[in-house]
């Protein structure tokens, strides 16, 4: 039977607040930006649908599915309508894409923009039967969909459209496809219409205007299409020519409620409603295609925004609520050039076109009190009946790197979250059979195709426990002692620091099983001991210390997350001496010339920046990380703006940071708000010795390098990374390994390809890192053309 309005997926407290993102790249900002400013001013706004373009935007849909809120995803074809039903239907790049959207448990699906238009059809003009040829081809594309399984869109068309898909897909064989969840987009922008068009008294009676009213909406309000001014005697002269007595949304759709239009089709054809969702829609600032009515001025849009928000919570003193069929607004255009799009910036809420940056419906949203809509259900639907699966079934776990963080578990009709307590225990239970999802929202931790039914236990950990400190152990080797150390937790990943005494400049081979590993210097690392060097980051695992020449080597354990030392001292010659005190490895001794101090800065615009002074040291490495992220590295000066020795991080989240600059000794502990910029001065003394970044520059045998995790896709992202090549002349590498002897490392592809360990390998093999992600090429070209 066909699916119930009820039983399609949605948001958890759904407010019907729906934006539309950028017209470009979804992600083009980054993850690390989009979690830390623009998802939360999504929920700031109380936005709880997210529509958007297919291409490089997984991670965005699980960002934004982590955060309690639907995406809504178009499958993006330039020209996507032909009169070949070959060249007209989804190619396996965008079926590609679909299966794995799937699997991160996106359901909502587009694959045309509104088909009438010339525009979106190869060879810029449509035929005059287009509405027939759009209709087969829809038929072949939801059918698709629905084999994926994916919930397919009837196509959208223009404002103000009459066409009539509905009737066109079952006339032309597609009846069946109602009977499966499908769902009608629409673009109902309101043009500069009022929201109960067309059955306002200006439209049905031609009623004028009062002198009072219209100097209230001042004069920006009555500006004309051509640029002329509007007088009052002029507006009620259109009012009065332009009455439309007894006219229905079926004779003029572009407004607001041209829902209401598409639900008449749907029980017209169909004997009941279909799931209606915005794609597009709203105020556009600079409207005034109706000469009758006043232009959208900025503070005309944001009165229009909340008040239908207010009609789709249901909270709404003027106008009815929306009905249980209409899911939610699109309105146009979240931001443009400020998340990398092109083309429609004076669309954009947010853009530095305005005061402040953004548009006055954002405050005026944000501050709308949210309320949860009621599940929808319409009339003659019957409510559930009894449950027949048992609904008994339990996920619990321990994630062991996550005390007290909320955890999700979703599948397509449950969407359930919890706290794991200070062990990082959590449970979730009484669950009905089903596939579930469980992620840990703001990480990477995501576990997919947990099945359950009904009954049974399933036991999902994510991480290891900490590990117990390893012993001291002492051996002897061709007399040599050699004494394994545990030192205690390290920042996040493994670290095995190696130390030959009296064997300065001595290559030190670190390798493991099926890995041929690198050679390190001793001496290298001089803050730990005149023989030091040390290898990370690395995982866990048994490793190979193998110094150059010596006639044994060196197993060692190694677990993630702490710091071993390897130290080989000559042993007498008279006899095995008594075997050493365990003692653990102090830190990099402190330079008592080197202090530091934290002062707080003005406030930023959501996230938190760190700027850094390190005084006389020009170009020295500074890093910051905390505990459960491995951190960048900055080098001094090169924010020279704001002072001649400056860095800067940004931009980051509330936490606890750590600073260190390159071999000082000193390491600052700095608390991050979020919301301010705060200053560390590191001020020096007399001396320093050489710091072991220096070091490992100076042994770099390139310059350049691109090391290649993933090669691009679309043909305009391929062009431009042979432009990137072709003027920067990098070598090409396929391995980290490789990449550790450039000076400097441009990372192709995201973390998916290249690992955050893995940079931080080349980091802290004294490599400056750069990473290019997908979609961010051009940006990239141009930053460096300026």
């Amino acid at each position: 039977s066909p699916m119930r309005l009820r039983d399609y997926p949605r948001p958890p407290d759904d407010t019907g607040i729906g934006m539309h993102w950028s017209g470009g790249h979804p992600a083009a900002v980054g993850s690390a930006k989009l979690r830390r400013y623009w998802i939360p001013e999504l929920q700031r706004m109380g936005v709880k649908w997210v529509k958007f373009l297919h291409d490089g935007g997984l991670e965005f849909a699980e960002l934004l599915l982590d955060a309690g809120i639907m995406p809504v995803v178009r499958l993006f074809r330039t020209n996507p309508n032909s009169t070949d039903i070959d060249k007209a239907t989804l190619t396996p790049r965008e079926l590609r894409y679909l299966d794995e959207y799937l699997a991160l448990g996106v359901r909502y699906f587009e694959f045309n923009n509104e088909p009438e238009l010339p525009n979106e059809w190869q060879g810029g003009s449509a035929p005059a039967d287009a509405i027939d040829h759009v209709a087969r081809a829809a038929i072949r594309d939801m059918e698709t969909i629905l084999e994926y399984g994916g919930y397919p869109a009837v196509p959208a068309t223009a404002i103000g459209t009459q066409w009539d898909l509905i009737a066109k897909i079952i006339e032309h064989g597609g009846r069946h496809l109602f009977d499966e969840p499908v769902w009608i987009a629409i673009h109902n922008y309101d043009i500069n219409h009022p929201l109960d068009y067309p059955y306002d008294a200006v439209n049905q009676q031609g009623e004028a205007i009062s002198e009072k009213e219209y100097k209230r909406l001042g004069t920006a309000a009555w500006e004309g299409k051509s640029g002329q001014y509007r007088s009052l005697e002029y507006v009620n002269q259109q009012r009065s020519q332009g009455a439309n007595p007894g006219a229905t949304i079926h004779d003029d759709p572009s407004t607001f409620r041209a829902y209401e239009r598409f639900a008449d089709l749907c029980h017209q054809h169909l004997g009941r409603h279909l799931p209606i969702l915005s794609t597009e829609s709203g105020p556009i600032v600079g409207e005034k295609d109706d000469p009758r009515y006043p232009a959208t001025t900025p503070e005309i849009h944001a009165e229009k925004v909340v008040e239908e928000a207010k009609i789709m919570m249901g909270v709404s003193e003027r106008y009815p609520a929306a009905p249980p069929y209409y899911f939610c607004t699109a309105f146009w255009l979240m931001a443009n050039s400020q998340l990398r799009g092109q083309g429609w910036e004076r669309h954009a809420w947010y853009s530095e076109r305005w005061p402040g940056g953004k548009l006055p419906a954002v405050e005026a949203l944000a501050a709308l009190p949210k309320v949860a809509r009621p599940e929808p259900r319409v009339k003659g639907e019957k409510g559930p009946g009894p449950r027949r699966n048992p609904q008994h079934s339990v996920i619990k776990g321990v994630l062991y790197d996550y005390p007290n963080s909320r955890v999700f578990l979703r599948s397509y009709f449950v969407s359930l979250q919890t706290t794991s307590d200070d062990e990082g225990a959590y449970a979730f239970e009484k669950l009905p059979p089903d596939t579930y999802r469980l992620s840990i929202p703001g990480t990477d931790e995501v576990r997919l195709g947990l099945q359950v039914d009904g009954k049974e236990t399933l036991e999902v950990n994510i991480g290891e426990p900490e590990p117990k400190p390893l012993q001291t152990r002492v051996e002897e080797f061709d007399n040599w002692l050699v004494e394994i150390i545990d030192a205690g937790p390290s920042p996040g990943f493994g670290v095995l620091r190696v130390s030959v005494e009296g064997e300065a400049d001595l290559p030190v081979q670190i390798s493991a099983p099926g890995w041929d590993g690198y050679a390190r210097r001793t001496g290298s690392k001089r803050e730990y001991g005149p023989y030091a060097l040390e290898f990370a980051p690395l995982g866990s695992g048994r490793y190979i210390i193998q110094p150059q020449d010596f006639p044994f080597s060196v197993d060692v354990d190694l677990d993630v997350g702490r710091i071993v030392w390897v130290k080989l001292q000559a042993a007498e010659e008279e006899g095995k001496p008594a075997e050493p005190e365990p003692a653990v490895q102090p830190p990099a001794p402190s330079v008592s010339e080197w202090t530091y101090t934290v002062t707080e800065g003005d406030p930023t615009h959501g996230f938190g920046i760190v700027r850094v002074s390190v005084e006389g040291e020009a170009d020295l490495p500074v890093r910051i990380w905390s505990e459960r992220w491995l951190g960048m590295i900055r080098r001094a000066g090169e924010k020279r703006e704001y002072g001649e020795f400056a860095c800067e991080f940004a931009p980051l989240g509330a936490g606890t940071y750590f600073i260190e600059p390159a071999g000082l000794g000193v390491q600052a502990e700095v608390v991050v708000d979020g919301a301010r910029i705060v200053w560390v001065t590191f001020e020096k003394g007399e001396r320093r010795e050489a710091t072991a970044a220096s070091a490992a520059v100076a042994e770099k045998r390139s310059e350049h390098c691109l090391l290649v995790g993933a090669m691009p896709w679309e043909r305009e992202e391929y062009l431009l990374l042979l432009r990137y090549v072709a003027r920067f002349r990098p070598a090409i590498v396929e391995s980290i390994s490789e990449a550790e002897n450039a000076r400097r490392v441009t990372i192709l592809g995201s973390e998916l390809t290249v690992s955050a360990a893995d940079e931080a390998r080349l980091i802290a093999a004294g490599c400056a890192v750069e990473r290019i992600r997908p979609g961010e090429m051009e940006e990239k070209l141009r930053i460096d053309d300026q």
